[in-house]
């Protein structure tokens, strides 16, 4: 018997294809974002797309914003102007 998920849980899949330090990331869901990857030319790229590291950098803070707005909402906090 097949489970559906709680309307609460978002389903996260992704899958990666690349050659050396060069990768093609999609993410599955109903939008279907696609993301390369590369990396500086000191560690074999053509930094032609951001490093891992950038993105890392950018989850870590996108990840404090929205978690800072989901709770300031819960607490009744109005944030911005």
């Amino acid at each position: 018997m097949a489970t559906r998920p709680k309307a609460s849980v978002v389903p996260f899949t992704h899958h990666a294809e690349g050659t050396g330090v060069g990768q093609r990331v999609t993410v599955g869901g109903d939008a279907g974002h696609e993301f390369d990857v590369d990396t500086y030319p000191a560690f074999g790229g053509a930094d032609a797309s951001p490093s891992p590291l950038s993105y890392a950098l950018a989850a870590l803070s996108s990840c404090n914003q929205i978690t800072a707005s989901i709770v300031a909402k819960e607490l009744g906090v109005a944030l911005g102007a």
